[in-house]
């Protein structure tokens, strides 16, 4: 499952339910690419505080609910 964990932040792709919609990648193109028909991590993306109102509407228009979100201050 991609994952890309950043300053406490936790941002997750589960492939076994991504259909590669691609509507996360159409909210946040600097952090979503669609690839074999499933979306991914952007290669050397990087999430910060300033993404979490932008990362929770990608998490609420995916779908299938593949992708998921944990901002810094629910890592602790």
């Amino acid at each position: 499952m991609p994952e890309l964990r950043a300053g406490g932040h936790r941002l997750t792709v589960d492939h076994d339910l991504c259909s590669g919609s691609g509507r996360c990648r159409d909210i946040a193109p600097d952090l979503f690419v669609v690839r074999d028909d499933r979306s991914w991590i952007a290669e050397g993306a990087q999430v910060t505080d300033a993404d979490e109102d932008l990362l929770r509407q990608v998490e609420a228009a995916c779908p299938w609910f593949a992708v998921s979100y944990a901002p810094s201050a629910e890592n602790v």
